[in-house]
């Protein structure tokens, strides 16, 4: 069992030393009341970081998007080569009934040739569906990043540092 005795204590002193003035470090930088100044060279080095930091966000996020569509026909390829190996057992059990029955075995073709017509049309749609779902991610990235750029622009035009959490995010 962990002893909450312990801390209530360590707060009491903490609170103790607060209240008679003594200088306590904290742990967390406590964010000043007004922002830090900057000069002309610093906010032109912050915007080039701010910007190669954005540009680096949307690489990331199309890297990851190519290795999405890459695990994704490799998983398509494999259904495809199942879905093959299934369908051509049933094409030539198919076609030797009708051998047996003095049939037309272009029946069977056709049929074959519509379920794999249906099965490619799923596939392409399934891909579809994954490139327009990256492409809106993509596109409420870009819209992040730009109205983070402009709330940047507004701390660099009044000479003020940043804030951190428009870093983030990226």
């Amino acid at each position: 069992m962990f002893n909450y005795g312990f801390i209530v204590i360590a707060l009491f002193i903490t609170c103790a030393a607060t209240a008679t003035g003594e200088n306590t470090a904290s742990p967390v930088p406590i964010a000043s009341p007004s922002p830090l100044p900057i000069t002309k060279q610093e906010s032109v080095k912050l915007l080039r970081e701010f910007i190669r930091t954005q540009k680096n966000g949307l690489s990331a996020l199309k890297h990851r998007q190519n290795l999405e569509l890459k695990e994704l026909e490799a998983a398509q390829r494999a259904r495809k080569k199942e879905w093959m190996v299934k369908y051509q057992g049933v094409l030539n059990d198919c076609v030797a009934e009708k051998r047996k029955k003095k049939g037309n075995r272009e029946e069977c073709v056709q049929e074959y040739r519509e379920h794999r017509k249906v099965f490619q049309q799923i596939l392409r749609d399934e891909r579809l569906q994954r490139v327009r779902e990256q492409d809106v991610r993509y596109k409420s990235l870009l819209a992040d990043q730009a109205s983070r750029f402009r709330e940047f622009k507004e701390y660099l035009v009044k000479a003020e540092r940043p804030p951190y959490w428009l870093w983030q995010g990226h």
